[in-house]
């Protein structure tokens, strides 16, 4: 019954992060290649900095309701490449280059899981900023273990 509802409302029209993607996905093609600067979405400062947020009409169903700040919400590849526009390709090339890394032991098994790990934390990052967060540093904190240094 919880997961019936709960997935009512993550497969709407209405979730808020799908919303969110639709509001990033016009403010990248207002504001390419540059994107609108750091603190756009989901921090303290956007709320200081309300421009984007007026300009698009962002509902108090992502900033909160009356007068009340309500809960950040993030869709992080997405509002992260409307804040720095083409800056998305540095974390592209990021996780790229830790794919092309051979592990520290030539091993399937650290193969596999070195490819479970970025594969995991593209896809989270889709919806949460997995740079910010303890599953980011620790799968991150794995990947710099179980990789080479150099090719």
């Amino acid at each position: 019954m919880f997961f019936r509802k709960a997935n009512e409302v993550a497969l709407s029209d209405n979730y808020v992060r799908f919303q969110l993607i639709e509001y990033s996905i016009q403010i990248i093609k207002d504001y390419f290649p540059f994107g609108t600067g750091p603190g756009t979405f989901g921090s303290q400062l956007s709320l200081q900095y309300p421009i984007i947020y007026e300009k698009y009409g962002v509902g108090p169903n992502i900033l909160g309701y009356n007068g009340h700040r309500g809960p950040i919400y993030d869709a992080f590849l997405f509002t992260f490449t409307a804040e720095m526009g083409i800056g998305i390709i540095l974390y592209l090339i990021l996780l790229v280059s830790i794919w092309r890394k051979k592990p520290l032991i030539n091993n399937h098994v650290l193969k596999t899981t070195k490819r479970f790990i970025i594969i995991a934390i593209f896809i989270i990052g889709l919806f949460a900023p997995v740079i910010m967060n303890p599953f980011g540093l620790i799968s991150f904190s794995i990947l710099g273990l179980i990789s080479k240094n150099g090719n």
